[in-house]
C-alpha cells in the first residue's frame, strides 16, 4: 500500500496544475461514505497543491465527531505537519485546545498530536535541523495565555529539546495552570497524570535526562 501511494502521490504531482483542482479533491476527501483509503490519498492530494490556506479546512478533521473521529483526527494532524512544516506547531497545537472533547476512543488527541509533531514520516523521533526549528516553535509558546498550550509545547519538548531547555523546564515546574484531567490510561490503570503545567514540566525534565 505504501509503494501504491507513493506511485499515486508522484502522478497527482505531475497532473495536479491549478488549484481549480481542489474542490474535485474536497469532493472525494469529505465524502464520508468514501473509502477511507481513497479519501486519505484525495487529502495527500490537496497538500500537494501547497496552498496553506487550505489549513483551516483540512483542521476541520481535528473536529469530527462520529465514525470518522477516530480515523481522521490523525490524518488531520499529518496533513497539516506535511503542508505547514515547523511554522504550524502553533496553528496544530490551537486546534487541538480548541476542541472541547478530545477523547478518542483508541488514542487521547493531546497525547497523540505532540508526540507527531515530533516525529518525520516513519514515526522516528526528528533530529538535526527539523527538531531545531519545531524546538523553536514549541519554546514560542511557553508563555501561552493558555495553560494547555504551555503543556503541550512543554510535553512536545521532552522529545525534541535540547539542554538549553532544562532551565526554562525547571522554571516551568511552578506552573500551577490547570490542564483538566490530561491522563495517560492503559487499560484501568494511570500511568501518567498531569494535573498541572509544572506537572509536566517534570515529566519533561526525565524525558530529556533520558
Amino acid at each position: 500500500e505504501t509503494t501504491q501511494r507513493g506511485a499515486m502521490m508522484a502522478y497527482l504531482q505531475y497532473k495536479l496544475q491549478s488549484k481549480d483542482d481542489l474542490e474535485s479533491l474536497y469532493a472525494i476527501a469529505e465524502n464520508n461514505d468514501g473509502d477511507y483509503a481513497i479519501r486519505n490519498w484525495a487529502y495527500d492530494a490537496i497538500v500537494l497543491l501547497g496552498d496553506k490556506e487550505q489549513k483551516t479546512r483540512i483542521a476541520r478533521l481535528l473536529h469530527l465527531t462520529g465514525a470518522d473521529k477516530d480515523r481522521f483526527r490523525g490524518v488531520g494532524v499529518d496533513e497539516l505537519i506535511k503542508l505547514l512544516g515547523p511554522e504550524g506547531v502553533p496553528f496544530i497545537l490551537g486546534e487541538v485546545v480548541a476542541e472541547p472533547d478530545p477523547w478518542e476512543s483508541w488514542l487521547d488527541l493531546r497525547d497523540y498530536v505532540p508526540v507527531r509533531l515530533t516525529q518525520d514520516r516513519e514515526g522516528a523521533v526528528l533530529k538535526g535541523e527539523d527538531a531545531k526549528k519545531t524546538a523553536e516553535q514549541l519554546r514560542t509558546l511557553l508563555s501561552h495565555e493558555d495553560a494547555m498550550m504551555r503543556g503541550l509545547a512543554v510535553y512536545a519538548l521532552g522529545y525534541v529539546g535540547d539542554a538549553s531547555d532544562k532551565a526554562k523546564l525547571e522554571g516551568m515546574k511552578k506552573d500551577k495552570g490547570k490542564l483538566n484531567g490530561w491522563k495517560f490510561e492503559q487499560g484501568d490503570q494511570v500511568v501518567e497524570d498531569f494535573p498541572t503545567v509544572g506537572s509536566v514540566a517534570e515529566w519533561s525534565l526525565k524525558k530529556l535526562g533520558q
